[in-house]
């Protein structure tokens, strides 16, 4: 069959090319706040996330960067180049760059969208204990024992779309 042939079966199938473009919206992001995913969210992330078994590895479907664990290589070249000669004799890691929050924000809006069926969002869902309404995450990777968990909240709270750092 060839391409014209097989575009006039698709259209036909779909009821014209409206049809199948209005049956594949997206479902529009929840107005999510940077301000408080930096100042709030990527805090836990990268304390309770970030760690090379778990997001902190590239094959994750989910990755948080964080200072001393996973990082983009020419972010953490010029967050090293700009850390001062004190810190880094100190040991510390170079803080995240622009660039490194702005991946992580992305991310973590990626599992903001609730799958059909699910109550809560894959950020809300994963990490919280079966027990607690939570989805079956990994072997001994559950994050938060109930929802009344200070994290947890949190996270729910800038999921839910609450913006502001107190």
């Amino acid at each position: 069959m060839g391409r014209l042939a097989v575009v006039v079966v698709m259209l036909q199938w779909c009821g014209g090319l409206s049809g199948c473009v209005d049956a594949n919206t997206p479902e529009p992001w929840p107005p999510l706040s940077a301000e408080r995913f930096a100042c709030k969210v990527q805090p836990i992330l990268a304390r309770q996330c970030a760690s090379p078994a778990c997001h902190g590895n590239p094959a994750r479907r989910m990755q948080v960067l964080a200072p001393g664990r996973m990082r983009m290589i020419g972010e953490l070249i010029r967050a090293s180049e700009a850390q001062s000669t004190a810190d880094r004799d100190a040991g510390l890691h170079p803080p995240l760059t622009k660039a490194e929050r702005d991946f992580n924000l992305i991310q973590a809006r990626g599992m903001v969208r609730s799958n059909a069926g699910w109550p809560d969002p894959p950020l809300l869902s994963y990490p919280l204990a079966i027990g607690a309404g939570g989805i079956y995450h990994a072997p001994n990777a559950d994050v938060f024992m109930s929802r009344q968990d200070p994290d947890y909240v949190i996270l729910a709270q800038w999921a839910a779309g609450l913006g502001g750092c107190p």
